[in-house]
């Protein structure tokens, strides 16, 4: 699945970060809870700076 939206973003196991076609980053989700979504979108915000 590829979004933009860190709340459905948090949903998955794996997060593989792009930019400019490029992957920059990854992320494991070990656990499923509220923080996920902040944390994702959190490095999105990182990387889009």
């Amino acid at each position: 699945m590829v979004t933009h939206d860190p709340r459905i973003a948090a949903y998955s196991d794996r997060i593989i970060f792009l930019k400019d076609g490029k992957v920059i980053d990854e992320t494991l989700l070990t656990s499923k809870n509220g923080q996920n979504a902040q944390a994702v979108a959190a490095k999105m915000q990182e990387i889009g700076d």
